[in-house]
């Protein structure tokens, strides 16, 4: 530990605070925390419309693994069209989130959809 705070020159005090600080600031944090008014909670009718539109994005995102069985009489060839139809898309998905996280879009394709090929190679021995 003593080598990683050398090198990145991290310290046990991230902030250099006085004592007699520190103390009226946690007095403080303690008393907003122990006056605080807890909110209502409950589910409404926008939580209930959320939830249905999460489980239609998850069926329809199971639809393009269906396909290949539905089109091909080989099961075991058909699994393996499907195994290749939903590593496209998971390196499409990865593609696509790494514009939105200042990414490499390559790069961040190429790993989820490697992550989703180990998962395919770990289920294969096991009958997948």
């Amino acid at each position: 530990m003593a080598v990683v705070e050398e090198e990145f020159g991290l310290e046990d005090e991230p902030l250099d605070i006085a004592s007699a600080d520190r103390a009226r600031l946690h007095t403080a944090i303690r008393g907003l925390a122990a006056n605080a008014a807890t909110g209502k909670v409950g589910l409404r009718g926008r939580d209930f419309m959320a939830a249905v539109v999460v489980f239609f994005l998850v069926a329809l995102s199971a639809v393009p693994g269906i396909v290949p069985f539905l089109l091909i009489d080989d099961e075991h060839l058909a699994l393996r069209v499907s195994n290749t139809v939903l590593l496209l898309l998971l390196f499409l998905a990865g593609y696509g989130w790494a514009h939105y996280t200042d990414s490499r879009p390559m790069v961040v394709g190429l790993v989820v959809a490697v992550l989703g090929l180990a998962m395919v190679l770990l289920a294969i021995p096991l009958g997948g």
